[in-house]
Formats: structure tokens, C-alpha cells, sequence
């Protein structure tokens, strides 16, 4: 039997127009967000992620299990002699659900030489692609090795760790299979705050947009989704870093998003963001007020 597993809904909707054979599975969750430790797509796990994305993102246990779970619930029902293609691209939000995907796979003892990847442009998502694009993405498919597999399972034990030092050393030294893993991986370390200004490489982006001129919610998110390049987020994410400036950085009147002065004292670096009131955020498996992240010299810096 074959499965794909696809990384939403547009792609599903043009590769279910080419027919091909076998079943879907469509990934809808965003491991990016939130904690994901313990066993991989359990029940425990589920309900983690239930509760997780109830409470940060108003995703009721209903709308989770209706629109997320019936199709999660699928892997386990996959069977180790299955081949299984996975339609994913290469920013961060993709690349965290097809390490876990993978990492999973590998626990569960597959036939690796049956496990493949979609190779897609850099910096190309697969609902920019045509209908008549899919069937030659699928051809030409990149086979994983037995080595790209327990890379996978090494990696996720690394990300849901607390340890970023260990989990910068490791994405360098990534297979060719995944040729951008480095760079969406550093947009995942960019996630924690510069230890200079306090704020992430996002945050500081968002007050230097609103620095700029005033906006709304929807052209804010607009200019977001334009301007990034490795993490591949939608609203949904954005949204949830506007509601978290908004607690004092940012303000909201008629209809417009306006730095707030300590907001414009923190972009021009005369104050410096304290984030330890935020709620406890994990990204992966380290929790945000532990370290920062200096991109300039690519170091990870354990806070004391």
C-alpha cells in the first residue's frame, strides 16, 4: 500500500486531482508551536497537543479532533512494509512535522528503502506548483536511507531536548537528503530572543514595521507573510506574536496597530525587552526565558 502524507490542505487539493495510487493522509498539526514530548501521535500525546492549542490558539478539542486527529490517527495504522511519500517543503514549519513524521517512522521499524521525499525548490511551497507539476514531483521523489532515518529520530530527540547547544552542533552536520535543514533550523533558534535587545528576530520585524507606519491586522500579517523566508508560518502564528507584543509593545487603536513608547525605547535599543513574564513558552523542548540566541555569531547562550 501506498501513503502519502501531504503538509495541508492546498497541496492535498491538487494532488487529489492527479489520481494517483494509494491513500492520504493530510498533516494538519503545527509541531512548531508548543511542547511535543513524550511518545509521538499517542493518546497522551493528543491530548497534549488538545490542551496546548486550546489554550494558545483557540482551537477547540472538537475543531482538534474533527479537523487534526482523524487524519493523525492514521499513522498508526501504517503498516512497516508500506511505502509512504512525504509531501513537505523545506522551511521550519514543514521541516519540524516531517522530522516528527519521521523520527516516528523509524521507531515503528519500517522498510526505509520504501520511505521518500518530495523534492521541492528552495523556497517554493507545493500549492505554488500546477497540477501537471505533481506527477514529475512524484517521479522524481528523493528515497531515504537507512542513515537519513535515524538522523530523523537523532534530530527530534534533539529538538524536544533542553539543550540547544547539543541541537546547534547536530544541524550542522545534516545528511544531503535534507539540503536546508541548517537554515530553517537556525530560523527556529532566531526564536529565541537576541541577547542584546531581548526581542526575537519576528518581534524586533513586527515593532520595526509598525516603526514605519501604523497598521492594521491584516496588512501587518500581509507584510509578515511576505518578508519571511525560511519559516513558512501563516495567521494563525503571526496573530499569536502580535497578541504577545500587545501585552506592552504594541497597541491597537481604531482599527491600527501603534508602537507604544516602550515599544519604540526597546526597537532603538534604549531599553531592553524583559520577557520573563511571558507564560511559560516552549520552543521545542527548551523553554524561551533560558537561552538566546546570537545570529550574528551563530551562538547559543544558556542564560544564567
Amino acid at each position: 500500500m501506498i501513503y502519502h502524507i501531504l503538509n495541508g490542505d492546498s497541496s492535498f487539493e491538487i494532488w487529489k486531482k492527479n489520481n494517483f495510487e494509494g491513500s492520504s493522509i493530510v498533516f494538519r498539526e503545527m509541531l512548531v508551536e508548543g511542547n511535543c514530548f513524550g511518545p509521538l501521535f499517542t493518546a497522551s500525546f493528543f491530548e497534549s497537543r488538545t490542551n496546548f492549542l486550546n489554550s494558545n490558539f483557540n482551537i477547540s478539542s472538537n475543531e482538534y479532533a474533527s479537523i487534526l486527529l482523524a487524519e493523525l490517527q492514521q499513522l498508526n495504522h501504517l503498516n512497516p512494509e508500506d511505502e509512504i511519500v512525504l509531501w513537505f517543503e523545506h522551511d521550519l514549519f514543514c521541516q519540524v512535522n516531517l522530522m516528527a513524521i519521521l523520527a516516528f517512522i523509524t521507531q515503528k521499524n519500517f522498510v526505509y528503502h520504501k520511505i521518500s521525499i518530495i523534492n521541492t525548490e528552495k523556497n517554493k511551497g507545493l500549492g505554488e506548483y500546477k497540477i501537471q507539476d505533481y506527477p514529475r514531483l512524484f517521479e522524481e521523489r528523493l528515497p531515504l536511507s537507512e542513515n537519513d532515518l535515524e538522523y530523523a529520530s537523532q534530530f527530534w530527540e534533539k529538538y524536544t531536548a533542553d539543550d540547544l547547544k547539543d541541537f546547534l552542533l547536530l544541524i550542522h552536520h545534516h545528511p544531503d537528503s535534507f539540503a536546508y535543514l541548517k537554515e530553517t533550523m537556525i530560523a527556529h533558534l532566531e526564536r529565541f530572543p537576541n541577547p542584546r535587545t531581548g526581542l526575537n528576530k519576528l518581534e524586533r520585524r513586527i515593532l520595526k514595521f509598525l516603526n514605519d507606519e501604523p497598521l492594521t491586522l491584516f496588512k501587518l500579517i500581509g507584510k509578515l507573510l511576505r518578508r519571511q523566508t525560511w519559516e513558512g508560518f501563516g495567521d494563525l502564528q503571526y496573530e499569536h506574536i502580535i497578541k504577545r507584543l500587545s501585552m506592552d509593545l504594541i497597541e491597537l487603536k481604531d482599527g491600527k496597530y501603534y508602537l507604544t513608547l516602550k515599544g519604540g525605547q526597546v526597537l532603538r535599543g534604549t531599553q531592553k525587552y524583559d520577557d520573563s513574564t511571558l507564560s511559560y513558552m516552549f520552543l521545542g523542548g527548551a523553554v524561551r526565558t533560558d537561552y538566546y540566541f546570537d545570529g550574528v555569531n551563530n551562538l547559543v547562550i544558556e542564560r544564567k
